[in-house]
């Protein structure tokens, strides 16, 4: 399996409807991996395939691709995250340094510290610029931490009246709202750029290349398509996948927890586990859970800083909504301690939960993890 990006850009505006069920319906920021796993299922129909082909079965049945959400970037080459929700910024000037904000900090450490001293966290989490108090930071970035971007489309309206069936004309009392990206956005310079959406995918040779066959022309996706919104090209380029050093990491996040308490930490190998999309996790009894069970032999939770949030869908095929679930968030992070003496072993075992997820329903996205992110443990600038 090698590891891929997906560079979708956008040719006219995206509209993904976040609740099926409302007068003004709310557009998700993103592609989720569920409607870009219809719209390339529909795609590929329509070239004349069929469910019974081999390629089909390829990438939706037997080893099914995990398609990931897209998140916007600036340009195609950028592979854009979600900020964790450990990430705050200063509450009158949000941002990186780097974009006129007064930077962004991690309060991981910060949390397991108060853990530790089995206190609450402190409040006084305050900016070094200006000494106002620190909130959580949302949204989309590059995952540098040196040269951090946030990636933040331009949200569109549009605006609709109901038809009366028998008249033909406007009917009354009928008015509703869609909200979706925007195809362009303004650049530095305030010239209209194109929109990009990218996301990393691991795919074997076959996949790839049934894939770039299915992208050799415009791909529509998400709503209101019959009016010309969510059509995109798609393309995909390999590049290096994602390498965390775990010692490494772990002795900056031990030296980072020692500046906040005189408690000492206990012993063993620390390592976290960013959400990079929404996971759904269940337990033995296939009820929501809110727990990472890794089966892996020395590791135990440490921590966790988590948001609920319900998935809801519809099911092209069947014209039906699909079943709720109740899901870990984007963002969410999770701290485990490892008490083992093979770090080899266990730096095999995250990078095998990296390529295939966690959680139910993989395959559409749900369930990708980030191991030892970077901003938890050094300063971004």
């Amino acid at each position: 399996m090698k590891f891929f990006q997906i560079q979708a850009k956008l040719l006219a505006a995206l509209m993904v409807q976040e609740d099926r069920q409302s007068n003004a319906p709310q557009g998700l920021p993103y592609l989720p991996g569920s409607t870009l796993r219809g719209a390339v299922a529909a795609r590929y129909l329509r070239m004349g395939g069929t469910p019974e082909d081999a390629a089909f079965t390829e990438l939706f049945l037997e080893n099914p691709v995990c398609f990931p959400d897209l998140f916007p970037a600036d340009i195609g080459d950028q592979l854009s995250i979600p900020l964790p929700m450990t990430a705050c910024s200063c509450k009158r000037y949000p941002g990186f340094l780097r974009e006129n904000g007064h930077g962004v900090a991690d309060s991981l450490a910060a949390h397991f510290a108060a853990q530790l001293e089995e206190r609450p966290l402190l409040e006084a989490f305050v900016c070094r610029t200006c000494k106002q108090d620190m909130r959580p930071i949302h949204g989309f970035w590059n995952g540098a931490t040196r040269r951090p971007q946030r990636f933040d489309p331009v949200i569109v309206y549009q605006r609709h009246t109901g038809i009366d069936r028998h008249t033909g004309t406007v009917a009354p009392s009928i008015f509703y709202i869609t909200q979706g990206i925007s195809d362009t956005r303004k650049g530095e310079d305030l010239v209209d750029q194109t929109q990009y959406l990218t996301g990393g995918v691991y795919l074997s040779q076959n996949q790839f290349e049934i894939l770039c066959s299915c992208f050799s022309e415009t791909i529509f996706a998400g709503a209101d398509r019959t009016r010309g919104m969510g059509e995109m090209e798609l393309t995909l380029k390999e590049c290096a996948p994602p390498n965390r050093d775990l010692e490494a990491w772990d002795g900056a996040f031990r030296k980072k927890v020692a500046e906040l308490t005189s408690k000492p930490l206990p012993s063993g190998l620390y390592f976290s586990i960013g959400l990079l999309g929404h996971a759904i996790l269940v337990d033995r009894f296939l009820r929501p859970s809110p727990e990472i069970i890794l089966n892996h032999h020395g590791i135990t939770s440490a921590g966790r800083i988590i948001r609920q949030h319900l998935v809801r869908g519809w099911q092209s095929t069947r014209q039906l909504p699909k079943t709720e679930d109740t899901a870990i968030a984007m963002g969410s992070v999770y701290l485990f301690q490892y008490r083992g003496e093979d770090i080899s072993g266990l730096a095999a075992f995250l990078k095998q939960l990296e390529v295939e997820g966690i959680g139910l329903r993989r395959t559409e996205g749900f369930g990708r993890i980030a191991v030892c992110g970077p901003i938890h443990v050094r300063e971004v600038i």
